[in-house]
């Protein structure tokens, strides 16, 4: 398989997250990126940490020579976080 070139300034990938408070702090998670998560004492503060953290995790697979989930092998890429709300309800 072929390595696609995904150049910065011409195209992006969006990764979703799910951030959602949990008692005192906020979990963040990337669903696509397996193990991709982190935590922060505001809610700013955890969509800022996934982000390095989803960053931080495309940046090695690269490294690694290995497929991006639902995008495949890539030499460069800039990845864009997108939040998705969630909120724990008592029923």
């Amino acid at each position: 398989m072929e390595a696609k070139t995904i150049i910065e300034d011409a195209e992006i990938h969006v990764f979703e997250v799910v951030i959602e408070p949990d008692e005192d702090v906020y979990q963040a998670y990337c669903p696509s990126l397996k193990g991709c998560r982190t935590w922060g004492h505001t809610r700013e503060e955890a969509l800022e940490y996934i982000q390095e953290a989803v960053e931080l995790y495309i940046e090695g697979l690269i490294a690694d020579g290995k497929p991006i989930p639902e995008i495949g092998l890539v030499e460069k890429i800039k990845p864009v976080v997108k939040v998705i709300e969630t909120q724990k309800v008592v029923i």
